[in-house]
């Protein structure tokens, strides 16, 4: 799949997004091959993703002055960051959250970053998931 052809895709999701549905197009992304793509800001909400091939994409957020993405590494690791911290998503205990909040931004943390955090994770487990399916 193109950069073009994903582009175009995602400005028809977005007007389905903000129309609720009666306008646009849900993105139908079922085994597109996104591997490297640049999908930074996308809102992929909806979307279908089932055994897309997300592994290296750019699926990077800015919420409010932090950078959050998922990340697939090459060696199968699922990673989230957001602002600074980058670690696999197993990796993201209550602690180690509440250690970062309490080190980098604690407002802002609780406004946004558990949400966003949650977000991702479900986004990366859903990706397993598919991936899993994909190998059977």
């Amino acid at each position: 799949m193109t950069g073009h052809e994903i582009k175009e895709i995602l400005e028809k999701h977005l007007v389905w997004i903000k129309t609720d549905g009666k306008e646009g197009v849900r993105a139908d992304l079922y085994r597109a091959n996104l591997s490297g793509a640049n999908l930074s800001g996308a809102d992929l909400s909806g979307a279908n993703l089932y055994r897309a091939d997300l592994t290296l994409a750019n699926l990077t957020i800015v919420w409010n002055k932090y950078c959050c993405l998922l990340s697939w590494q090459k060696n199968g690791t699922t990673c989230v960051r957001i602002g600074c911290e980058c670690h696999p998503v197993e990796e993201w205990t209550e602690e180690l959250q509440a250690e970062l909040a309490a080190k980098h931004d604690q407002a802002w943390w609780d406004a946004h970053g558990r949400h966003i955090f949650a977000f991702l994770k479900e986004e990366a487990a859903r990706y397993e998931a598919s991936r899993e399916v994909a190998h059977e």
